[in-house]
């Protein structure tokens, strides 16, 4: 399990990938935020969201906001700090993960770290300068928002998801 400055794996978070696929598919409600990557919001989630929210609440993780992002082929979503939230917890949805990391870059825009998705979900500190190379074909993350400062979430005990309350809709 992968613990460090810029990612927490979530290991026991529990997801049904193929629900989260079929979900993304059939939503239909993308919109682009002025952004390079499209954002999908929904307003009224699956049963397999809200069972992800029950872990998430279980662990002591809030969720400020819950979104889809997807990146076409070919693009890069150039590196950037994350307005509004400090952390993020991603779920890969679709994607060929291999070979579009995340990447942390330092004050002089080089490369620090990457990190290859898989298919568990991990929590990501956006307070860190980010981006991701989509080199190979469309990519999808399910993305959670939360606010809890980092070195909080690299000392709470994230193993061990089981359910409880869900996530509540943005209003």
């Amino acid at each position: 399990m992968i613990t460090n400055e810029f990612i927490i794996e979530l290991p026991d978070l529990k997801f049904d990938k193929n629900a989260l696929i079929e979900y993304v598919q059939t939503y239909g409600n993308w919109k682009n935020e002025g952004y390079i990557n499209n954002y999908s919001r929904p307003t009224e989630y699956s049963y397999h969201i809200d069972e992800i929210g029950l872990q998430l609440f279980n662990l002591g993780l809030d969720s400020t906001d819950i979104f889809f992002a997807e990146l076409q082929p070919n693009i890069f979503l150039f590196p950037h700090k994350d307005i509004g939230r400090s952390a993020a917890i991603n779920i890969p949805i679709l994607g060929n993960f291999e070979k579009t990391p995340i990447m942390f870059f330092d004050e002089n825009k080089e490369i620090i770290f990457k990190y290859y998705y898989r298919d568990i979900a991990c929590i990501v500190n956006t307070q860190y300068v980010h981006g991701v190379k989509n080199v190979s074909q469309y990519r999808c993350i399910l993305s959670i928002s939360s606010n809890i400062p980092w070195d909080v979430l690299q000392n709470k005990n994230l193993c061990g998801c089981s359910p409880g309350r869900g996530l509540s809709l943005p209003s």
